[in-house]
């Protein structure tokens, strides 16, 4: 008689546990995209992350850093595994390290420009929506991560929300919490805990 191996089973994805995950996986794609939007602008003039003005060094270490992100986050989500969740940390980390360093890089360059041409060309030189948004999204995929693992993403199948996020469970709409009456809290200055 033979046995045969249990089937493998795909990974489930639970909305109400797995969605500072999926959020950050989603920030993490978002801020790669913002690469390609208006990094420096002169007037109507635009270029995006790789334009012949600006370092393509930056973009590229955004890019793996994005994707090592991304991967990584799928990764925790396909084994469930809170392991996987510090690595996830560390590169959403560099991700906004990244950014942020190019976001002071890309305004320096156009400062640089404003005083060197600005007068001359009569054009002003700033930075676009692209580097701001692509930080804002790199932090948010960043604040997931933080909050999957302060909700201790990957111990069950529930997220354990830290008593300062928790609100009371209320039954129906406006209703106030009720007490189980086996349980009272112990009276005012009786030393309970």
């Amino acid at each position: 008689m033979t046995t045969s191996a249990p089937p493998h089973s795909a990974p489930r994805l639970i909305v109400s546990r797995d969605w500072p995950l999926v959020g950050a996986a989603i920030a993490a794609l978002l801020s790669f995209i913002m690469l390609l939007l208006p990094w420096l602008t002169a007037g109507s003039r635009s270029e995006n992350a790789f334009g012949a003005a600006l370092q393509t060094a930056g973009p590229v270490m955004i890019i793996i850093s994005a994707f090592v992100t991304i991967g990584l986050l799928f990764a925790a989500l396909w084994v469930t595994s809170r392991g996987y969740l510090t690595a996830v940390l560390v590169s959403a980390a560099v991700l906004v390290a990244f950014y942020a360093v190019k976001a002071a890089d890309t305004a320096e360059l156009a400062d640089f420009y404003n005083r060197l041409l600005g007068e001359t060309l009569g054009v002003s030189f700033g930075t676009g929506i692209g580097v701001w948004l692509g930080l804002a999204f790199a932090s948010v995929a960043l604040l997931c991560v933080l909050l999957a693992l302060a909700c201790e993403w990957g111990s069950g199948e529930s997220l354990v929300y830290p008593p300062m996020l928790r609100r009371p469970h209320r039954t129906g709409v406006n209703a106030p919490q009720e007490s189980d009456p086996g349980h009272s809290p112990p009276p005012p200055g009786s030393g309970g805990p």
